[in-house]
């Protein structure tokens, strides 16, 4: 039986069908504020229709950052699948994931997510470095307690914005120069910010190595990641569905529907 997980950012909603803790398929579609019920219902009939057909989905699990949307893509998923949908909440996540902060709160759900995720693939301590619309660090001790994380402008936000605030300084695609020392203003750009950003990552993890218990690891996630990972000197493993695979841990975790999709 299948499993659909869906975690709602601000931009878009990642639709995952997991089979037996593997996510076999992974789709996209805008977080539109503006639609109606129908329109998500069609979204997922469009995207589950193969999956609709060879298996019955044994349930649905979301994450959101958008509440204003909760209710409808909740709605829309349980009308599809035929199954109940759980919305993941900070009680839920606790069970899994003791947050040692000062606001658990507010720490958004798609990077606990992303630790609960890695915690079910390395051993803690452990940090994930998510490069999206911004790069974040997040830390899990020895214990497997969340103990913070950094939050930092991501890479095509901070070349958006120079290229923004500087006139002569044009917008670039993001991409690995020929070059580490760039020959032309636009090489020079790339290299800033794909090296720049890889020699970041590497001075973050090994500033936090000096302070873990023991041996810290490391994984990288998130739109970016596929860009910036290769440059790294510092082998760092890379995965796009650490929150999905959060998601489906937690699912399992709290016995919703006795674990059917185990």
């Amino acid at each position: 039986m299948y499993l659909l997980a869906i975690d709602m950012g601000n931009t878009t909603l990642g639709i995952g069908v997991i089979n037996q803790g593997q996510v076999i398929h992974v789709d996209h579609i805008p977080t539109a504020r503006e639609e109606n019920l129908s329109f998500f219902i069609s979204q997922l009939e469009q995207i589950l229709a193969p999956y609709l057909q060879e298996s019955p989905f044994c349930g649905g699990i979301l994450s959101s950052v958008v509440p204003e949307l909760n209710d409808t893509v909740l709605t829309a998923m349980e009308q599809v699948i035929q199954q109940d949908a759980h919305l993941v909440t900070l009680a839920d996540i606790l069970q899994v994931l003791p947050i040692q902060i000062e606001e658990p709160s507010s720490v958004g759900k798609d990077r606990l997510m992303d630790c609960i995720g890695a915690m079910a693939q390395i051993p803690t301590p452990l940090i994930v470095i998510d490069m999206g619309t911004a790069t974040t660090v997040n830390m899990v001790n020895k214990k497997g307690e969340f103990v913070g994380g950094m939050i930092i402008p991501g890479v095509k936000t901070a070349v958006t914005a120079l290229s923004a605030k500087a006139s002569q300084l044009p917008e670039i695609a993001l991409e690995a120069p020929k070059h580490l020392l760039g020959q032309n203003t636009v090489e020079c750009m790339q290299s800033g910010a794909i090296y720049g950003h890889a020699c970041m990552i590497e001075g973050i993890y090994n500033r936090l190595q000096q302070e873990a218990e023991g041996t810290l690891h490391v994984i990288a996630t998130g739109g970016y990641g596929e860009l910036i990972v290769p440059q790294c000197l510092t082998p760092i493993p890379y995965d796009p569905h650490l929150q999905l695979k959060g998601l489906a841990s937690i699912y399992q975790r709290l016995n919703v529907r006795d674990n059917e999709c185990r």
